[in-house]
């Protein structure tokens, strides 16, 4: 084929996918350089990256542990049982999940920017992100723990600023 054809074709197929994907484009869009002005937002509500990390860490190992639980539940190699068993602690590990979640939301709402709340057998251990770390507001985080169990089951509040 003559050289010039195929030079032509190929600049004839480029200008068609190029009118294409410009028609294609929804109505509205500009390209960064009309009409933008420079990003002078400062991020003021961001969860700490560190409370953000352990909180990744311990629902990782929660669901690693819920894993286990229902590989036990899936296996025929087991006794029904341990399938009981199996059962009842997937269910405690996810009322745990669910009302750790339940408690960083609440702690969250009092004015704490980031929270990580871990329930263990007879304690909770809970950290929030707070500039002045004053007993005010542990007792605020106390209370708002509290308020989550009303069955009068002793359970000691470790509160913990960063």
């Amino acid at each position: 084929m003559n050289k010039r054809v195929v030079t032509f074709l190929s600049l004839f197929s480029l200008v068609m996918v190029l009118s294409i994907y410009y028609v294609m484009l929804p109505s509205g869009v500009t390209s960064p350089g009309e009409g933008s002005s420079p990003v002078t937002n400062v991020i003021t509500n961001a969860d700490d990256p560190y409370i953000e990390g352990i909180i990744l860490e311990r629902k990782a190992s929660l669901q690693e542990e819920l894993d286990v639980q229902l590989d036990i539940m899936a296996s025929s190699e087991y006794s029904a049982t341990e399938k009981a068993l199996a059962a009842e602690r997937i269910e405690y590990i996810e009322n745990i999940l669910n009302v750790e979640e339940d408690m960083r939301t609440s702690v969250k709402e009092r004015g704490f920017i980031s929270a990580f709340v871990e329930i263990k057998d007879r304690s909770i251990d809970v950290l929030a992100l707070s500039e002045t770390k004053s007993k005010a507001e542990a007792l605020t985080i106390m209370e708002c723990i509290d308020s989550f169990f009303i069955d009068g089951a002793f359970r000691q509040v470790y509160v913990h600023f960063r």
